[in-house]
C-alpha cells in the first residue's frame, strides 16, 4: 500500500421516513468513535441531511473543507440484504417518498446543464471481491436510484472531475434489526455488530485500493 498521508471521507445520512435512525448514520458514528484504519489514511466524517436543496451545499463544503482522495456514501436501502456498491449516478430525482423538507420531485434533473449520467470511480468489483475474500457478501447494483443517496453520489462525482485522482463511491446498506423490531421498517434487518463489521472491512478495502492506484498497482 502507498504510504503518503491522504484523505477518506465517509459520510452517512439522517434518519428519514418515519425512522429514529439510519444505519449508515450508525456506521458513521462508529467510525468517528473509532477513526482507526490503519496506514497513512486519515479519516473524515460527516452526516448529510435529507433535504435535496440543503445536500448539495453541504457536499460542497465538505469537499472545500476537506479535500478527500477518497469519498464513500453510505445510504440506507429497504432493498438491501447486503452491502451493495453502486456504479452508477444519474442527473435525476424521481422519488415518492419525500425528503426530510417534505418535497416530492418527479423527472427533476440535479444539475440541468450536467451529463446524463456518471459513473463511480471506486474500484465497486475490486472491493466486492476483496470483501468475499474476508467472508462478507457483499452485491452490485447498476443504478443508485433518483432519491437523494443518487443526488449525493452525482454531486460528489461532479466534484471527483473537477479535481482528478479521487475516487468516489456509494454504498447502500440494510435497514437494522432495530428498525425492525420498532416497526419502523419491514424486518428482518441486519443485527448492529455485524452491519458495522462489514462497513469497516468495505472502508478499509477502498482506502487500500486507492493507496494501490495512487503507486501505479492494478485494480
Amino acid at each position: 500500500m502507498h504510504t503518503e498521508s491522504f484523505i477518506a471521507l465517509v459520510t452517512g445520512f439522517e434518519p428519514f421516513g418515519g425512522s429514529t435512525l439510519n444505519p449508515s448514520q450508525v456506521i458513521v458514528e462508529a467510525l468517528a468513535e473509532t477513526p482507526e484504519l490503519g496506514g497513512a489514511c486519515e479519516l473524515r466524517t460527516a452526516l448529510l441531511p435529507v433535504d435535496t436543496a440543503t445536500i448539495g451545499p453541504t457536499i460542497d463544503v465538505l469537499w472545500e473543507k476537506h479535500t478527500p482522495d477518497t469519498v464513500l456514501h453510505f445510504g440506507e436501502s429497504a432493498k438491501a440484504e447486503h452491502l451493495t456498491l453502486e456504479r452508477v449516478a444519474l442527473n435525476l430525482l424521481d422519488f415518492d417518498t419525500p425528503d426530510n423538507a417534505g418535497r416530492r420531485l418527479v423527472d427533476k434533473p440535479i444539475d440541468p446543464a450536467g451529463p446524463a449520467a456518471r459513473f463511480v470511480t471506486l474500484p465497486a468489483r475490486a472491493i466486492r471481491g476483496g470483501l468475499a475474500e474476508q467472508g462478507v457478501e457483499a452485491r452490485l447494483s447498476l443504478s443508485a436510484g433518483a432519491y437523494l443517496c443518487n443526488q449525493a453520489l452525482y454531486l460528489s462525482l461532479a466534484h471527483a472531475e473537477r479535481l482528478g485522482g479521487r475516487s468516489v463511491g456509494f454504498v447502500h446498506v440494510p435497514v437494522l434489526a432495530e428498525q425492525a423490531e420498532r416497526g419502523e421498517r419491514a424486518g428482518p434487518g441486519m443485527p448492529r455488530d455485524q452491519l458495522l463489521d462489514a462497513a469497516r472491512r468495505l472502508v478499509r478495502l477502498a482506502v487500500e485500493l486507492h493507496g494501490d492506484q495512487r503507486s501505479g498497482s492494478d485494480r
